[in-house]
């Protein structure tokens, strides 16, 4: 069980940079199985860790920056940075931030560096001198995130190209503009808001399941909810339905085990 525990956590760090950060947990438990000579366990915790330093080594020799992931700071400026500055100065004002020519797509190592350096820098700047903001739209984002029913796939399975960030709007508060875009395809704002119902009822099911009958007294949902905290907190921002697929199976088995008992404490 234990190897097949540090297979899939291997699988799954590759695939999604997001969980990175819970390698220190691999750190700590290496750690703490040095302390206690769990001289059997040494080498299962090792080897994320090696993983992880691999990436490290490779990323740094081609790119000259010692990252685990590009992603990491392409988000930071292009989804958080440009939001904070959408939500406190408006959609002009984030589109300037992005055009900015050190912005522009590097094509050599050297560039790369200078690119990533900057991309850092601007947007952490960007979001400690508007930390209000910043946190207004990080709140909204893993808001957005439990309610999203899909908009971005419903749209593009339609084939509707958005001129404009939605989501942008939204952290803009440029509500009429948004209503007008929404109006545009009928039938996608249909499908939008009965899925956008069914969201509803599933985050009302989520917390229905950690209130009834002190269930959250459970290490299981309380695992679960870490879990679903851990990727909606880390996200964001840029929190929509697409991002909950890591833990999707999770919050809605939890969502269900809420609705049952509430029906079930309902009927007693």
């Amino acid at each position: 069980f234990n190897w097949i525990v540090v297979f899939w956590w291997c699988i799954a760090v590759l695939i999604k940079p997001v969980l990175f950060p819970t390698m220190l947990l691999w750190v700590v438990a290496l750690f703490v199985s040095l302390f206690l000579k769990k001289t059997n366990r040494w080498l299962r915790l090792s080897i994320p860790i090696l993983l992880v330093i691999c990436v490290f080594a490779r990323n740094f020799k081609k790119t000259g920056v010692a990252e685990y992931s590009s992603i990491s700071a392409i988000n930071l400026a292009y989804y958080n940075a440009k939001l904070t500055l959408a939500n406190k100065f408006g959609i002009d004002s984030a589109e300037r931030f992005i055009d900015d020519a050190c912005f522009a797509t590097p094509r050599d190592k050297e560039d790369y560096k200078e690119y990533a350096s900057q991309l850092k820098q601007r947007a952490s700047s960007v979001i400690t001198e508007n930390m209000v903001s910043y946190l207004k739209v990080h709140s909204l984002g893993a808001v957005k995130m439990l309610l999203d029913p899909g908009r971005f796939e419903i749209y593009n399975f339609l084939g509707m190209n958005e001129e404009a960030s939605l989501t942008e709007l939204l952290f803009s508060g440029n509500l009429k503009t948004l209503y007008t875009k929404l109006l545009l395809n009928p039938l996608a704002l249909g499908l939008y808001l009965f899925f956008l119902v069914v969201s509803v009822i599933k985050l009302v099911g989520f917390f229905l399941a950690f209130t009834i009958n002190s269930s959250w007294k459970n290490p299981l949902i309380l695992l679960g909810l870490l879990f679903i905290g851990y990727f909606v907190g880390v996200t964001g921002p840029i929190g929509a339905g697409r991002f909950m697929l890591p833990v999707i199976l999770i919050y809605n088995v939890l969502a269900l085990e809420g609705l049952y008992r509430f029906k079930k404490s309902s009927k007693s």
